[in-house]
């Protein structure tokens, strides 16, 4: 019998909480993909003994490996230790609060096969502070996969460039991470590790994607486990240390997701067209409506963004006349 290798090398990290996170994650994945082709690979960092037991009784699973760290080294180390150990040509960090709707794995894989030019692509989400947000009416997992699907509907082979990717869900060719080398453990328990990574992507010359076709449910900060102070600190604490390290470059990729959603708006209207006109305005909608949502509290910036917004929409009319 030939061992063939492996589609895609997943890498989840695990902490606490398995039956809330890692389990339901694992389970998705098990319906989404098939084992043989591809390899799992889970990273615990340091979790309770309840966790561990869990973790025991899934090793047994045929391309599986669980690597255990005594203590939680933080969101970078784990990811490192995992890619490490991976073997596949592509890449897929995964965190465990995530439900991975059937199809999405295979097609992250597919964009990059078919777009060899790719650094790097990442689905759209429910959870995330970027342009890969979609908003959302439903509060639970199974309402918001169900709505997702609606979405993806009017997304057929959308996707667009951007400058970031959250590593809540980010697939990437091995030779990317080859090139760019791994994530930044000055970072610690986590928080902007993954726009570290992007800016270093950017600088190696390799290209970011969103691709709006694909939806992974993000629960959000279930895969953290600090007081909203503590969170607060270390954000303040790797903020320092990226613009830090990238001065200007580092301000250019903080920005705000009202920002980041007028740019999306402002693709829509440059690559519109009545032959695909259905799904962009379907999607263009959704969109402003939440852009709409994120009004800058203080009057000069309420002033210049609702300007912004104005003239998206009155480009945007203009196309349909």
């Amino acid at each position: 019998m030939v061992n063939r290798k492996p589609k895609a090398s997943i890498i989840v990290v695990s902490y606490n909480d398995f039956d809330g996170t890692t389990g339901p994650c694992l389970s998705s994945l098990q319906k989404d993909i098939n084992f043989n082709n591809f390899e799992m690979i889970i990273v615990d960092n340091g979790s309770d003994e309840k966790t561990i037991e869990c973790l025991r009784s899934i090793e047994t699973i045929s391309n599986l490996k669980v690597l255990k760290n005594d203590s939680n080294l933080g969101f970078a180390h784990a990811n490192n230790i995992g890619a490490r150990y991976a073997s596949a040509p592509i890449l897929i960090f995964l965190n465990s609060d995530t439900i991975v709707p059937i199809g999405a794995i295979g097609a992250l894989c597919d964009k990059l096969e078919k777009k060899p030019s790719w650094g790097a692509v990442g689905p759209i989400t429910n959870s995330v502070g970027n342009e890969q947000l979609l908003k959302c009416e439903g509060k639970k997992a199974e309402e918001i996969l169900i709505e997702s699907e609606n979405w993806i509907k009017n997304s057929k082979n959308s996707h667009f460039q951007t400058t970031q990717l959250s590593f809540f869900c980010v697939a990437l060719p091995k030779a990317t991470w080859d090139c760019v080398g791994y994530l930044d453990e000055n970072f610690g328990l986590g928080y902007y590790e993954d726009v570290d990574y992007c800016i270093r992507m950017s600088s190696a010359g390799k290209t970011l994607h969103v691709a709006e076709d694909i939806f992974i449910y993000h629960k959000g900060s279930k895969s953290f486990s600090r007081t909203p102070k503590k969170v607060r600190e270390l954000m303040k604490r790797n903020r320092k240390i990226l613009i830090k390290k990238f001065g200007c470059i580092a301000k250019q990729n903080l920005f705000h997701l009202r920002d980041a959603n007028l740019k999306v708006l402002s693709h829509y209207i440059e690559t519109f067209s009545h032959k695909n006109s259905k799904g962009i305005e379907f999607r263009f909608e959704k969109r402003f409506k939440l852009a709409e949502e994120q009004m800058p509290r203080g009057l000069i910036k309420r002033f210049i963004y609702t300007r912004k917004l104005s003239l998206a929409k009155k480009e945007w009319r203009r196309l349909h006349n």
